[in-house]
């Protein structure tokens, strides 16, 4: 029995993810991360509060909310109508190079718990592998 495919709906709103740099419990700048590496990423992680402050609110925004692995940032990931009305947006949030020297502007009611907010490149799914040639 043969089964049909589904169509894919391309009216999905498009998705963006962002890279949500935390205070740190030090006082210790993501920014100085640039510059050094530091024996003991420690010093720039953020202590548990500000973790689940950080967590909560993003998550009441609507974003789903990501640890690192580093433990000093969340990513958070949602539509890009999202980004628009909490980041105020005004053309595409997916047009802003990653990473750029403009983060994202921080939310008033989290200056306390976030240092800066910078978007993330969308994945390329389609990357054409590269493949030993053989012969001359």
């Amino acid at each position: 029995m043969e089964r049909k495919r589904r169509k894919t709906d391309s009216r999905k709103p498009e998705r963006v993810a962002a890279q949500v740099f935390l205070r740190s419990r030090s006082g210790k700048s993501v920014r100085d991360l640039q510059r050094a590496t530091p024996t003991d990423i420690a010093e720039y992680q953020p202590d548990e509060t500000t973790l689940a402050a950080a967590r909560e609110a993003f998550e009441a925004l609507g974003f789903r909310v990501f640890t690192d692995s580093t433990g000093i940032a969340l990513t958070i990931e949602g539509p890009s109508s999202l980004f628009t009305r909490v980041f105020g947006a005004s053309k595409s949030v997916s047009d802003q190079a990653p990473f750029s020297r403009d983060p994202l502007p921080v939310p008033s009611r989290l200056t306390n718990v976030v240092e800066e907010i910078h978007v993330l490149p969308p994945p390329d799914l389609h990357r054409p592998q590269n493949r030993p040639t053989t012969g001359p």
